[in-house]
């Protein structure tokens, strides 16, 4: 299925951009059909809605679908994500970094292990709420590999300890 694709430029309305409720209202309505062109949009709208309510039984929930388009950038944007994970994984709502760590944290660290991990395992060390969020996240690809496995494993144990 094509998805439509949204740039800044498309963004914009007499020299101004879209407020962001606008775009919290297309991804409320097309979800996962809307691309965002700009990590920094897709970050902007989900910061507007966060944290927002779990959604109700059965309903999609538009903050997953708001972080669901910030995991469009994961491969050539963690840099910008990282502080929203900084921000969002420590949050006292569990569905929320849940989200956190299915959508996010598991695939930044599934293409960038080596440059990102030790913020992970830092902030997961620091805060009780941000290691609870690290424990829901899975392995995936570089996170899986020999030493990198080791690392992810060590940090669970430790953040287990701790409880």
């Amino acid at each position: 299925m094509l998805r439509p694709s949204l740039a800044l430029s498309d963004l914009k309305k007499a020299g101004r951009i879209w407020p962001a409720f606008l775009i919290c209202v297309l991804i409320r309505h097309a979800g996962r059909n809307v691309v965002l062109k700009s990590v920094h949009i897709a970050i902007e709208a989900a910061e507007k809605i966060l944290p927002g309510e779990v959604a109700p039984e059965g309903e999609e929930d538009p903050r997953w679908q708001a972080i669901m388009l910030i995991e469009d950038f994961v491969e050539t944007e963690p840099e910008a994500i990282l502080p929203f994970v900084l921000r969002w994984g420590r949050h006292e709502q569990e569905d929320l970094r849940t989200a956190i760590a299915v959508l996010l944290v598991e695939h930044l660290l599934e293409f960038h292990f080596q440059s990102l991990f030790h913020h992970i395992e830092k902030a997961s060390l620091e805060d009780a709420l941000f290691g609870d969020m690290f424990l829901r996240a899975w392995k995936l690809g570089q996170a899986k590999e020999p030493e990198n496995s080791a690392r992810f494993e060590a940090l669970r144990s430790r953040i287990k300890l701790r409880k």
